[in-house]
């Protein structure tokens, strides 16, 4: 098995736009997936049974790692615990939560503006100074994410109406 690992590993290290593609398409897929499999399974549940399967299968690759740097973990663990609590697990049950209410669309376009919130909090709380062409790409990023929330057409920006799970995708961004 770790021979079978060990060569996929490389063929991706050779071959780094494999994983430009997989990125985008895992994403995008917990949207959607999410958005069916909390029809059925509450969003809580559904997110702790995503992390304990994704614990056991990469627990194995990592463990090693894990024990070189025990000590370490050890004495941040209140800052691991709250890391892992407010961005991954907090994250996805969240979005979970979102997706019991909108439709996985709106949940990622609502989340596309992830990066513009990130770089104005940037600019507001941490005085990051942002050069001309970064605030070119800033334009052009909001600019882009309105265009395709109003579908080219600005009056649908007039009747744009936000429900509860639009607000929980906004709420954990």
């Amino acid at each position: 098995m770790k021979q079978v690992v060990d060569r996929s590993l490389a063929y991706v290290g050779q071959h780094p736009y494999i994983l430009l593609v997989l990125a985008p398409l895992f994403w995008g897929s917990n949207f959607v997936l999410g958005r069916v499999i909390v029809q059925t399974v509450p969003p809580f549940h559904f997110s702790l049974i995503r992390w304990l399967l994704a614990f056991m299968i990469f627990l194995p690759f990592a463990w090693q790692e894990l024990w070189r740097h025990y000590r370490l973990f050890r004495q941040h663990w209140l800052l691991m615990l709250c890391l892992s609590l407010t961005g991954i697990a907090g994250f996805n049950t969240l979005l979970y939560i979102a997706l019991q209410y909108t439709t996985s669309i709106n949940a990622t376009l609502v989340n596309s503006t992830a990066p513009l919130v990130i770089v104005l909090l940037s600019v507001m709380f941490l005085k990051e100074r942002l050069t001309a062409w970064q605030y070119v790409g800033v334009v052009l990023s909001f600019a882009g994410v309105v265009w395709v929330i109003s579908g080219g057409e600005l009056e649908r920006l007039l009747t744009l109406q936000f429900n509860k799970g639009d607000l929980f995708v906004l709420a954990y961004e």
